[in-house]
């Protein structure tokens, strides 16, 4: 239990495409499609599947704080919490909005943050590590169920309700980041392994360029999906 606890506790960390590291995708992948039938056809379970995430971030931050771990990186402002704030919006309202930027925002960053976490530096047993795999696991499936359970059927024209988000709330996050002296959105820093890495290297605006290659992963999932329906066909 001390290793659960602790976040410095034994052995600390892991490595990207390691044997931990797979571990742990290949059970989000099993837990994605256990879950889908009862998410489907139980309505009180998609509620808790929704809500879920934000509540284990919220216990996230409480025992942060009580154990005396807490920075400013523990507070609800990076993309992929937003991603499950909007998971519990969608289950009281039932908006283009939130679907659109479930699934071609989120759901992309998500999946992105599961191939190079960017957890790796805490103990791989502890309750933030733990936590962060379930956050980001349930942002990369749960737009997938609404596509496959025909709740929300993506449109390219969709793509613009995610781009509003992102350019409404870039000023702010760019404000918390100084505030707070943060990397939320990582539109301050890339992290280490990330390629994000790539796209500071290449673009000589890095915030523009991170805004560009979104655009660009977002267009991409729409083709993809439709390609899916065709191969489904």
């Amino acid at each position: 239990m001390r290793n659960f606890w602790d976040l410095n506790y034994g052995e600390v960390g892991f490595e990207f495409f390691g044997r931990y590291h797979f571990t742990c995708i290949f059970i989000i992948f099993i837990f994605a499609i256990i879950l889908y039938k009862p998410w489907k056809n139980n309505k009180n379970f998609r509620k808790v599947f929704a809500i879920m995430p934000i509540t284990l971030e919220i216990i996230r931050l409480i025992i942060v704080l009580i154990m005396g771990h807490y920075d400013s990186s523990y507070l609800p402002f990076h993309l992929c919490l937003f991603g499950a704030q909007f998971m519990s919006l969608d289950v009281f309202f039932k908006s283009k909005f939130i679907r659109a930027s479930l699934f071609f925002l989120f759901m992309p960053a998500a999946i992105l943050s599961l191939i190079t976490p960017g957890w790796t530096s805490v103990n791989r047993y502890s309750y933030v590590a733990i936590i962060s795999w379930i956050i980001h696991g349930a942002n990369s499936f749960y737009p997938i169920y609404l596509v496959l359970s025909k709740k929300y059927k993506p449109k390219l024209i969709d793509i613009i309700y995610p781009a509003i988000f992102i350019i409404a709330m870039l000023p702010i996050i760019r404000i918390l980041n100084k505030k707070l002296s943060a990397n939320y959105f990582f539109i301050e820093e890339p992290y280490i392994g990330s390629p994000l890495e790539v796209i500071k290297n290449v673009f000589p605006n890095y915030i523009l360029g991170l805004f560009t290659v979104t655009i660009f992963v977002m267009v991409m999932t729409f083709f993809i999906y439709k390609l899916i329906l065709k191969l489904k066909i």
